[in-house]
C-alpha cells in the first residue's frame, strides 16, 4: 500500500531514497573506515603520506563515502565480488540485506507497477 504499486509506482522513489539514506547512516555508525578503504581500493587510489597520517576525516566526508557506497549497493543487480572478499562477515550481512532489499524493490516495481489490480498482474505473469 505504501509503495503505491499499481496506481502510483513512482512513490517507490521515496522508499529508495529513504532506504539509501538509512543504510548510509548505519554505515557511518558501524563501518566508516572500511567503506572509505573499499572505495579507495576500488578506485585504485594510493594514499599519500598526509592521508595516512590523517586517518580521521570529517563527518561530512565519511557520510558522503557511505552514501555513495549505499547507493551503489542498493541500485545494482549484481553484487560486486570485491565486496564479498573485502569486508568482514558481520559487515557482509548488513551489506547483503541492503542488496536484497534493493532486488526486491526492483522486482516489485517491474511486476506490480502495471495498471490494474495486483491479482490481474499476477495472473498475467503466471498464465500469460
Amino acid at each position: 500500500i505504501t509503495l503505491g504499486l499499481g496506481y502510483r509506482p513512482f512513490r517507490l522513489v521515496y522508499w529508495i531514497l529513504g532506504l539509501v539514506i538509512l543504510y548510509s547512516v548505519i554505515y557511518v555508525l558501524k563501518m566508516p573506515k572500511e567503506v572509505k578503504e573499499f572505495i579507495w581500493a576500488d578506485a585504485g587510489r594510493k594514499k599519500t603520506h598526509k592521508e595516512k597520517q590523517s586517518r580521521l576525516s570529517s563527518l561530512f566526508d565519511k557520510y558522503i563515502n557511505c552514501l555513495y557506497f549505499s547507493a551503489t549497493v542498493f541500485l545494482t543487480f549484481r553484487l560486486n565480488k570485491d565486496i564479498l572478499t573485502f569486508f568482514s562477515p558481520k559487515h557482509k550481512k548488513l551489506i547483503l540485506t541492503e542488496w536484497l532489499i534493493g532486488l526486491l524493490i526492483y522486482a516489485a516495481f517491474i511486476t506490480l507497477s502495471k495498471q490494474g489490480s495486483i491479482l490481474n498482474t499476477l495472473k498475467s505473469l503466471i498464465f500469460g
